[in-house]
């Protein structure tokens, strides 16, 4: 009964959009993927991940686990890929403050803290406000969980990354 009732609503659905000239919607599918190793410098905060291209990993692509961002797909190959995390001193990611009227840019440093930058000279960022990508551009999904500020100190803002780095065996790619 249920398969009929199902046909039934796919068909409607298809009508539906064939009338409104709505393209069908993608496949919003995942990509789960191991962490290898580090790629080890102080210049670079890096990790290998055990898929590649040859499993539809593209670069840009999000890299997150339960707490949220650990960074951007930069390089994949065919069977790995290489993520840069969002600490690394190359990383910029467009971030929104919890209410959503503050935007900016959290940038890396190589350090274990974010600096947001870009962002309005009267902008009221607060100590303990999660901070979520924004979506901004298209380039990540939006309102996955980046860190929580830290300090706000003449003009200059830190973000600790939510990721608890010690515990990251596995991520998930968007």
């Amino acid at each position: 009964r249920w398969q009929i009732l199902a046909s039934q609503l796919q068909a409607e659905n298809e009508s539906l959009r064939a009338l409104l000239s709505v393209p069908a919607q993608r496949d919003k599918s995942f990509i789960s993927a191991k962490i290898l190793h580090r790629l080890a410098g102080p210049f670079s905060h890096s990790y290998f991940l055990s898929a590649g291209s040859d499993e539809g990993v593209v670069s840009g692509m999000a890299a997150m686990n339960g707490d949220g961002l650990v960074g951007r797909v930069v390089e994949p190959t065919g069977s790995q890929s290489r993520l840069m995390l969002l600490t690394d001193i190359n990383s910029r990611i467009a971030v929104v403050s919890e209410t959503g009227s503050e935007h900016a840019i959290a940038t890396g440093r190589n350090k274990e803290l974010l600096t947001l930058r870009y962002f309005r000279k009267d902008a009221a960022f607060t100590v303990g406000e999660k901070i979520y990508t924004s979506g901004d551009n298209n380039l990540l999904p939006t309102r996955i969980p980046v860190g929580v500020v830290e300090s706000v100190i003449a003009g200059e803002v830190l973000v600790r990354p939510i990721v608890k780095w010690n515990q990251l065996d596995y991520v998930t790619l968007r």
